[in-house]
């Protein structure tokens, strides 16, 4: 199996009879890679869909940060 350059932050995983749904974040240059991937080892069955796009300029949050956990201090 192929890996990825980069791997994805894993938000949500769920199995739907034979299908399965998976809701994360990745970095905009693995979106092809993602999608090749996806098409190769599910024969063309698989889907990719984009949900959001945000614009992180230097300086700002990044992924990291959108999924650290809040600390109770």
């Amino acid at each position: 199996m192929h890996k990825l350059s980069t791997a994805p932050h894993i938000d949500n995983e769920e199995f739907l009879g034979s299908s399965m749904q998976l809701i994360c974040s990745i970095d905009p240059g693995v979106f092809r890679e993602l999608d090749d991937l996806i098409s190769s080892e599910t024969r063309g069955q698989g889907q990719l869909e984009l949900l959001s796009l945000m614009d992180v300029a230097e300086g700002d949050e990044t992924f990291n940060d959108l999924h650290d956990e809040p600390t109770d201090e």
